[in-house]
Protein backbone atom coordinates (compact mmCIF):
# COMPACT_ATOMS: atom_id res chain seq x y z
CA UNK A 1 0.00 0.00 0.00
CA UNK A 2 1.28 3.22 -1.15
CA UNK A 3 0.69 6.69 0.82
CA UNK A 4 0.05 9.90 -0.73
CA UNK A 5 2.65 12.62 -0.31
CA UNK A 6 0.42 15.29 -0.60
CA UNK A 7 0.07 17.90 2.84
CA UNK A 8 -2.13 21.09 3.09
CA UNK A 9 0.26 23.67 3.99
CA UNK A 10 -0.28 27.18 4.75
CA UNK A 11 1.97 29.98 2.26
CA UNK A 12 3.74 31.54 4.73
CA UNK A 13 3.39 34.53 2.53
CA UNK A 14 -0.52 35.41 1.77
CA UNK A 15 -1.81 32.90 4.29
CA UNK A 16 -4.00 30.82 1.79
CA UNK A 17 -4.18 27.19 2.04
CA UNK A 18 -2.48 25.17 -0.58
CA UNK A 19 -1.59 21.16 -1.57
CA UNK A 20 1.83 20.30 -1.49
CA UNK A 21 2.87 16.81 -3.09
CA UNK A 22 6.49 17.35 -1.62
CA UNK A 23 9.48 17.34 -3.79
CA UNK A 24 9.46 15.68 -7.14
CA UNK A 25 5.77 15.41 -8.41
CA UNK A 26 5.09 18.05 -7.03
CA UNK A 27 3.48 21.04 -9.27
CA UNK A 28 6.05 23.28 -8.22
CA UNK A 29 8.85 21.30 -9.85
CA UNK A 30 7.52 22.42 -13.16
CA UNK A 31 8.54 26.39 -12.45
CA UNK A 32 11.79 27.13 -13.51
CA UNK A 33 13.63 29.87 -11.64
CA UNK A 34 17.34 30.82 -11.59
CA UNK A 35 19.88 29.33 -8.70
CA UNK A 36 19.88 33.33 -7.61
CA UNK A 37 16.69 33.72 -7.57
CA UNK A 38 15.58 30.40 -5.61
CA UNK A 39 18.01 31.42 -3.38
CA UNK A 40 16.17 34.19 -2.33
CA UNK A 41 13.05 32.49 -1.69
CA UNK A 42 14.26 30.07 0.69
CA UNK A 43 16.54 32.92 2.64
CA UNK A 44 12.98 34.76 3.00
CA UNK A 45 10.78 31.60 3.96
CA UNK A 46 11.41 28.80 5.77
CA UNK A 47 8.49 26.67 4.03
CA UNK A 48 6.92 25.97 0.99
CA UNK A 49 4.90 29.34 -1.09
CA UNK A 50 1.31 28.64 -2.81
CA UNK A 51 1.19 28.28 -6.22
CA UNK A 52 -0.24 31.61 -6.89
CA UNK A 53 2.67 33.63 -4.95
CA UNK A 54 5.92 31.37 -6.58
CA UNK A 55 4.29 32.01 -10.03
CA UNK A 56 3.91 35.85 -9.34
CA UNK A 57 7.42 36.12 -7.96
CA UNK A 58 8.38 33.80 -11.47
CA UNK A 59 6.72 36.49 -13.40
CA UNK A 60 8.79 39.29 -11.09
CA UNK A 61 12.05 37.73 -11.33
CA UNK A 62 11.94 37.81 -15.37
CA UNK A 63 10.99 41.96 -15.56
CA UNK A 64 13.68 44.17 -15.60
CA UNK A 65 13.45 45.61 -12.15
CA UNK A 66 16.16 42.96 -9.70
CA UNK A 67 14.18 43.60 -6.68
CA UNK A 68 11.84 40.71 -5.91
CA UNK A 69 8.47 41.40 -4.14
CA UNK A 70 8.99 39.03 -1.19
Amino acid sequence: MEFSKTKIKICPRCKRSFSCQQEEGCWCSKLKFSKEILEKIRAAYSDCLCEYCLKGLLISSHSKNDQLPL
